[in-house]
């Protein structure tokens, strides 16, 4: 909202605080709320999945980051990479 101060002309602006507040107290209290949940835990009961696992040994990738492996697009580090993952 802008307010003329007079004969100058020149307008006076003022930023309204009160949404800013309102949301902060909000904020404040959804956080109070939920603190003490994330301490003590809730208990979920999940269902017991009977479902089969599928073997595959073949389509399954292993990646080992070592220190001393580079990561730069070098063409003998593609070829050593493309390799390895067979």
């Amino acid at each position: 909202m802008a307010m003329s101060t007079g004969s100058s002309g020149s307008m006076l602006t003022e930023i309204n605080v009160t949404p800013l507040v309102d949301v902060m107290l909000v904020l404040l209290i959804i956080f109070m709320v939920t603190a003490p949940m994330l301490q003590t835990g809730v208990d979920v009961n999940l269902p017991e999945a009977k479902a089969q696992t599928i073997p595959d040994d073949e389509g399954k990738l292993i990646l080992t980051v070592t220190p001393t492996t580079s990561s730069t697009s070098t063409p003998t580090a593609r070829s050593r990479m493309a390799t390895s993952s067979r």
